[in-house]
């Protein structure tokens, strides 16, 4: 677990280009699952704002979307796979220096700057890692919209994991983003 959040640090501190970062466990028997359940264990709903819920709210049912693209049901009993998610979020200020040659005195400027990263990972009963797969939000920063921004991200990380319920054969079309509109 600790290995994932060092890679989840090391994304934020040092940022990423557009592509998904992903794992996927080749050696995971694909087509025994079918089930699954969702949880995001650092969340205490009681404690959450409304604009907050609403987040998660939307995270889970981008997520649900995505499942249901590939044929799996969610389970409430028994479900063949868990499936973790994860929003992490650091606001850095940048600060620059303004030199002007005639100005004995330096001016700065500062910026803040929002970064979140979505993280997503699959494990089976035995609680082995299937997949995973994490997006830097700062790509959809021209985006206004906070639910487009969630259901493109999602979308996209779910490019990386191209199985069907009950089947061990990658399926192409499930490759391909489609943004939202």
């Amino acid at each position: 677990m600790n290995k994932y959040l060092i890679s989840l640090a090391i994304v934020l501190l040092f940022g990423c280009n557009s592509k998904v970062v992903s794992y996927v466990n080749s050696k995971s028997n694909f087509k025994s699952f079918a089930t699954y359940r969702m949880v995001n264990p650092k969340v205490d709903k009681s404690q959450l704002a409304d604009d907050s819920n609403l987040v998660f709210q939307t995270i889970k049912s981008a997520i649900s979307e995505e499942m249901s693209k590939r044929s799996y049901k969610p389970s409430a009993v028994s479900p063949n796979l868990t499936l973790r998610y994860e929003l992490a979020s650091a606001t850095r200020v940048q600060t620059n220096a303004v030199r002007d040659p005639f100005n004995p005195f330096s001016q700065f400027t500062s910026n803040t700057i929002h970064e979140a990263v979505l993280l997503l990972e699959l494990y089976d009963i035995n609680k082995k890692l299937i997949w995973q797969g994490s997006y830097d939000l700062r790509q959809e920063r021209r985006e206004k919209r906070m639910t487009k921004v969630i259901d493109n991200a999602v979308a996209k990380i779910f490019t990386s994991y191209p199985y069907k319920a009950n089947d061990h054969r990658p399926d192409p079309s499930l490759m391909e983003f489609k943004k939202k509109k």
